[in-house]
């Protein structure tokens, strides 16, 4: 199944405050119905490694610690993916698509959705350029687990560990728009 949809606009915004990083992510889509926009927030802590003077770490894979407060959220709601991605050089996406093919299946089958999948033109405020971002809808984090846990998706996972050079993989939670700002 196949989602059809024009994007409006997309929104990114970081914040921060002492040790946290807040990210808010809006998007304005039309679908063939009518307009909706969508917002979603989420809590980034950083990490040692980006203290000022020292060099970041590529992160492909979560860490111990993140697994464990991840399957501690609530699983009831669904759960906004946000995937910021840095491919190797020399085949990388190529190895990526093939990855993007298996775990698509997977996705839809659970009821998950794919929002949106780009490529960045450049970074307005920042420096960070990534070479694709992706936002994935599943129906929970129980429905996210159950995937990456399954035997198909272990299968294709290699191909995308080898294929990235560098990203990120956040939780987002949907919150309501203040109606003073909502079209």
């Amino acid at each position: 199944m196949l989602l059809y949809f024009s994007l409006l606009s997309l929104g990114i915004e970081l914040h921060g405050t002492g040790d946290r990083i807040f990210l808010c992510l809006t998007i304005s889509h039309k679908d063939a119905r009518n307009h909706k926009r969508t917002v979603f927030y989420t809590t980034i802590r950083s990490a040692a490694s980006t203290r000022k003077g020292e060099a970041k770490m590529p992160a492909i894979e979560p860490t111990e610690d993140q697994l464990r407060e991840f399957r501690n959220l609530p699983h009831g709601k669904p759960v906004v993916m946000l995937n910021l991605l840095k491919f190797k050089p020399d085949g990388g996406k190529k190895l990526y698509d093939r990855y993007g093919v298996a775990s698509t299946r997977l996705i839809l089958k659970l009821g998950g959705k794919i929002l949106y999948y780009g490529r960045p033109l450049m970074p307005v405020i920042g420096d960070d350029l990534w070479d694709a971002v992706i936002l994935v809808q599943y129906p929970s984090i129980s429905a996210f687990i159950e995937m990456v846990e399954s035997e198909p998706y272990q299968a294709a996972a290699p191909d995308r560990h080898n294929s990235l050079e560098d990203s990120r993989l956040i939780a987002m939670d949907s919150v309501p728009l203040d109606p003073r700002i909502t079209p």
